[in-house]
């Protein structure tokens, strides 16, 4: 038999011909064939989810790419900042800084910062979220931003880990993730492109940006107080829906078609016939305040001799602290001796000099300034030789991950943040020690001081302290409702394990028509939660927004997950029992029982067309409501009168004075935005309804919806507090960094006017794969 080589070789010519021409079939005939049978962008499989015409378009499996880039970074960022503050607490322990018996609660807050920080950074996994990230990612390259890997180490090791995570540190957190050093690289600086776009546009966009005028607007907004009067104009009231003209079943068929895809949400004026997705919890709480008053001072003398030496460990640590914190005190408090100078009687040195001073002299009395730090000169070398580098392990060009620099380093724009020079380290204080980190509050269900099973250090001790005591009570406290907790636990286990073995065998006996015994009871956990000093609760099958304001939803998880946001992404099968604890240091226990998953009712369902016919007649109801509203408007300042003198049959609301935006309380001003104040008696009062009021002069009349537009108000300031004359010189003493959150709405405009604008001009529309969705869609990002 001939060789096939052979045959080749006799042949070639034809066969390379042949050959030739099945590739170009190939590329000309089988992209055609596979959008015919569905396989690419047009086809059912793989639909175009957003299109541009400057950018090209998005199909459903670049979005999931997308998706899966956007977890990936983000289970890296938390990985690494959990790296950079473990190092963190271990050299403040070290220093002894903190004592040791902490360690465990600073790596739980510690760990629930890292999750939040990582997420908050790229935002939500959500499709929007995703298609805008890309699209401003794509913006940046063509208009020449460039980052390069210089810039992305010193993000890494600088800005993000600050200096606490070492290159082996950090590929072991890429190999952990399953992700290769350059793969992560490329993934980030997408992610980076999209934010330095945001960066460069943030100084004419930011608070910081804002004119005199702006900031004395945003100072009033939260210093100014308003007395008003009220009247509610309901948009439900009969008479007026009576004026709306009755719908067809077609404009009824069109509205519901063209809000289907939406959810209603309270505070929103927009309708939505969209199912959300509801969830239900039954939880018991516990009073950790009484059950620490219970613990008796028997019970604290027992425990401290079980463990005396840890416990004398925690209060040396606390006296050297207290110990160090006097010393800087009484330091601080010493007056400055200043030497006297020779010739000068001691009356003369002790007096300032009256005498201008010349360039480069010190005024007398007063230590001279540090000078400041002259680079050093650097030597001539070689062209072929590098400078000597710092042999400092943590330093970043040390740390710098071995990515080919791809000759980035002369790109025209950097990142802002990176160029950044580094502050100036805190000066040390007059003790040499750096400000001492406040003692944290040990939670309800922290693991107790101390490691489990490792011996304390021999100790003197100071004895049995009121301080220690408080803790020892607090420690004993949250034990016993750990053991509560425990056997609850186990019972609801129980009989979660018998409700699915008779759902298994409910599901036989339909198959084989058989009857079946009605199921488990359920366990009575109100009585378990009253013979244990707890409280029940039940929230019922309630959306995420509702979740959100009661007081297990606004509880959080060891991560850091508050339990609204847990119970919709995390929290899995039904009757798994989980803890949290909210910030009194109440502990919860709680465990899932219903669950409604979101979904798109039909016109044609039961109560959807009666639902649709509702919400249609009142937002036709609306434009009636402002017009009945106005009209009392015009009678009440024709008659210059106050609200309850002109309408003494209507019911007129007189809340307490308010502003028009607050913080939620004074510690946390600096880490949350601003928000609207609730006004007593007004129904979810929005931006609307503020700038309507504190627009008004004194005694002037004016008309505002509310924020979901179901309600016009008829309002009437009668006094504004404090008057201008007084807030003036207390705006121009106040610092602006305390009051620029005020500003953030308005910003917050300009952002979505400025991105509107950025779609227009790159052609950017949805396609057919589109869908709106959110975070709770995706499950946990990451920890929660």
């Amino acid at each position: 038999m001939a060789s096939p080589f052979k045959v080749f070789r006799k042949n070639q010519k034809a066969m390379l011909a042949l050959l030739t021409i099945l590739t170009m079939f190939s590329f000309l005939f089988i992209p055609i064939l596979m959008d015919m049978m569905g396989l690419r962008s047009g086809g059912p499989e793989n639909p175009v989810v957003a299109k541009t015409s400057k950018f090209g378009s998005i199909k459903l499996r670049d979005l999931q790419h997308l998706r899966e880039s956007h977890r990936k970074v983000v289970m890296v960022m938390t990985d690494l900042k959990r790296v950079a503050a473990d190092a963190e607490i271990k050299d403040l322990i070290k220093t002894g800084k903190i004592p040791e018996a902490y360690e465990s609660q600073l790596r739980a807050n510690a760990e629930r910062q890292a999750v939040q920080e990582a997420e908050s950074m790229f935002g939500p996994p959500t499709e929007e979220s995703l298609v805008s990230t890309w699209l401003m990612a794509r913006y940046a390259e063509q208009e020449g931003v460039i980052v390069s890997d210089k810039a992305i180490n010193h993000f890494l090791f600088d800005v993000e880990t600050r200096n606490r995570v070492t290159a082996n540190q950090m590929k072991e957190t890429f190999q952990r993730a399953g992700i290769s050093v350059e793969t992560f690289f490329s993934l980030l600086r997408h992610e980076l492109l999209a934010q330095q776009v945001q960066r460069i546009m943030q100084p004419a966009m930011s608070p910081v940006a804002a004119t005199p005028a702006e900031r004395w607007d945003y100072y009033n907004r939260l210093n100014r107080y308003a007395m008003i009067e009220a009247v509610a104009v309901p948009v439900a009231d009969p008479a007026l829906l009576k004026q709306v003209p009755k719908p067809t079943d077609a404009q009824l068929k069109a509205f519901f078609d063209e809000h289907k895809g939406e959810i209603a949400r309270p505070e929103s004026p927009e309708p939505g016939f969209r199912r959300p997705h509801r969830v239900a919890l039954e939880y018991v709480r516990a009073d950790i305040e009484k059950f620490t008053k219970a613990i008796t001072d028997q019970q604290v003398r027992e425990q401290y001799e079980k463990e005396k030496d840890r416990y004398d460990q925690v209060t040396e640590q606390r006296a050297k602290q207290k110990a160090a914190a006097e010393a800087q005190k009484k330091a601080a408090q010493q007056p400055e001796k200043t030497p006297a100078v020779k010739g000068q009687t001691k009356s003369e040195s002790a007096k300032p000099s009256q005498q201008p001073l010349k360039a480069g002299q010190q005024q007398p009395g007063k230590p001279a300034p540090a000078a400041p730090k002259q680079p050093a000169t650097p030597k001539a070398a070689a062209p072929t030789k590098e400078p000597n580098k710092p042999k400092d392990s943590k330093s970043t060009s040390e740390n710098n991950l071995p990515i080919p620099s791809e000759g980035l380093e002369g790109a025209r724009v950097q990142l802002a943040s990176f160029a950044e020079e580094k502050k100036e380290d805190k000066k040390p204080d007059a003790a040499g020690a750096k400000t001492p980190v406040a003692k944290p509050v040990t939670p309800a269900l922290a693991t107790p001081p101390g490691k489990p099973g490792a011996p304390a250090a021999k100790s003197a001790g100071l004895g049995l302290t009121d301080e220690l005591k408080k803790d020892i009570r607090q420690e004993l406290a949250a034990e016993k409702v750990r053991k509560i907790f425990a056997e609850l636990k186990e019972e609801i286990g129980q009989y979660s394990e018998k409700r699915r073995e008779y759902d298994v065998l409910k599901i036989h006996a339909a198959e084989q028509k058989k009857s079946i015994e009605p199921p488990p009871p359920e366990p009575n956990f109100e009585k378990f939660a009253k013979e244990n000093g707890l409280t029940a609760g039940r929230s019922g099958l309630i959306p995420q927004w509702e979740m959100q304001g009661k007081d297990i939803g606004q509880s959080f998880i060891g991560s850091g997950a508050y339990v609204w946001s847990y119970a919709f992404r995390g929290l899995g099968t039904t009757f798994r029992c989980e803890t949290s604890q909210d910030t009194k240091g109440d502990a919860f226990l709680f465990w899932k029982t219903g669950d409604e998953k979101e979904y798109e009712p039909k016109f044609d369902d039961a109560g959807v067309r009666a639902e649709v016919l509702r919400e249609w007649n009142l937002i036709q109801a609306r434009d009636i409501a402002m017009k009945a509203a106005q009209k009392l408007a015009a009678e009440a300042k024709k008659a210059n009168k106050s609200l309850r003198q002109v309408f003494p049959d209507r019911h007129v609301i007189l809340p307490a004075k308010f502003t028009w935006l607050n913080f939620p309380s004074v510690a946390s001003q600096w880490q949350q935005p601003a928000r609207l104040s609730t006004v007593d008696g007004v129904e979810m009062p929005g931006w609307d309804f503020m700038r309507e009021v504190f627009g008004l002069q004194e005694n002037e009349v004016g008309v505002a919806f509310n924020a979901p537009k179901t309600i016009v108000y008829l309002v009437r300031p009668a006094e504004f507090t404090p008057s201008y004359k007084v807030l003036r010189p207390l705006f121009v003493a106040e610092p602006y960094a305390k009051y620029y959150a005020a500003g953030q709405e308005d910003v917050a405009k300009m952002w979505r006017a400025w991105f509107d604008e950025l779609k227009r001009s790159a052609g950017f529309a949805w396609g057919p794969g589109h869908r709106i969705d959110r975070p709770s869609d995706y499950g946990p990002m990451s920890g929660d």
